[in-house]
């Protein structure tokens, strides 16, 4: 049995106390009058009072049958009434389903008939019905303590519940967080290191030839450098705040776009583009389209044969955006790595769908998002 249903330490003392108080009536009584039978009767009642805790049933039964035999000892049956309403008191307290229903009727009925025969009681008299109902209230105090209990466990165990929910709930959100930000790590840097590996060759390789080239390579470099830095101060600062995180820092926008196709040529790629004018799209959609575009074109530098061709176009309640690049095939251009697991992730967390081709030593990567309402942005 669950501790919430076990009896309160001061219900227990208040009914050992009213135990006590009988037994030292019925001693009283016996030592004043010389009748030592109510005494027998006594020690059986506050033998089932002392087994209430353990034994409820057994104890309500035996004091039933005390309550009985109290009808020919009209001195005794107060105080082993008094013992016995203790022992319904315990029963319903512990108890429940028929059997704490039936004893209680049971008791009520024996006290009814007890005060007619022991007390003289009439019939229809008031204090006939009082025994009876005496029992009632005691049954009733045992069943409304009990079911106090209950709702305090339940409650409790409610909130338990709420708290386990709720740390669930912030431990997904914080693993969602991870894998937001590691993405943005990836899409950040990527790219820009690879802005910064090309023209560090190219500023090294031109160092003693041309060194107008060297420095404008150099510059290039500084510049993805300082892009670079500017990045991972917003990601740190996102990690720093306490506020919506999604809310902090520049996101990135489809106006972003071109400046990236014109890194990209500054890397060496022949790129082919057509790029419509795009209705007022949502943030996260925007974002999307600006981090597939720069990891796609962070693949076809590393891995492709120098040409990417770039088509976004802007459909009736969709926009569609498709790079294509070719490969020579190695064992590192075949290899899935994180870039185009983040990309699908942050497709598919602005609600839209990417396919990934590869066919014919051609990579093409397709994105459909959803163009959303005015009432879907909010």
């Amino acid at each position: 049995m669950s501790h919430a249903l076990q009896p309160g330490s001061r219900w227990e003392i208040a009914l050992d106390v009213a135990v006590v108080a009988a037994l030292v009536s019925e001693l009283s009584t016996a030592l004043t009058t010389g009748k030592f039978e109510g005494l027998a009767v006594m020690a059986i009642m506050v033998i089932a009072a002392l087994a209430r805790r353990r034994m409820p049933v057994a104890a309500t039964v035996a004091a039933i049958g005390g309550s009985g035999l109290a009808a020919v000892l009209p001195e005794s049956a107060v105080p082993v009434w008094v013992v016995a309403q203790v022992c319904i008191f315990s029963l319903t307290l512990r108890r429940q389903g028929a059997i704490s229903v039936a004893l209680p009727i049971i008791h009520a009925s024996t006290l009814y008939v007890a005060g007619l025969v022991a007390l003289h009681l009439l019939a229809f008299e008031p204090l006939s019905f009082g025994l009876p109902l005496w029992t009632a209230a005691a049954a009733s105090a045992g069943y409304a303590l009990r079911s106090q209990k209950a709702t305090i466990a339940a409650l409790h165990e409610m909130v338990r519940v709420t708290a386990e929910a709720k740390d669930s709930e912030i431990q997904r959100t914080l693993g969602e967080e991870r894998i937001r930000i590691a993405r943005d790590l990836h899409d950040a840097v990527a790219h820009n290191i690879a802005v910064i590996n090309v023209h560090a060759g190219a500023a090294e390789k031109a160092m003693r030839i041309d060194s107008h080239r060297a420095i404008e390579s150099l510059e290039q470099v500084r510049m993805a450098s300082r892009a670079v830095l500017q990045e991972l101060q917003d990601i740190l600062l996102i990690l720093r705040s306490p506020g919506q995180l999604d809310d902090i820092g520049p996101m990135p926008t489809v106006e972003g776009i071109p400046a990236l196709l014109e890194s990209g040529k500054e890397l060496g790629l022949e790129i082919d583009s057509h790029l419509d004018e795009l209705p007022g799209l949502d943030a996260a959609t925007e974002a999307a389209l600006y981090r597939v575009v720069q990891e796609a074109l962070t693949n076809a530098h590393r891995y492709g044969d120098g040409r990417a061709r770039l088509v976004l176009e802007a459909q009736a309640r969709s926009v569609s955006l498709s790079i294509t690049n070719g490969y020579t095939p190695t064992k590192e251009s075949t290899r899935s790595g994180h870039g185009l697991i983040g990309m699908r992730e942050r497709v598919e967390s602005a609600g839209g769908e990417l396919r990934l081709d590869d066919h014919d030593e051609t990579f093409r990567v397709h994105v459909t998002l959803p163009i959303k309402s005015g009432r879907e942005k909010q």
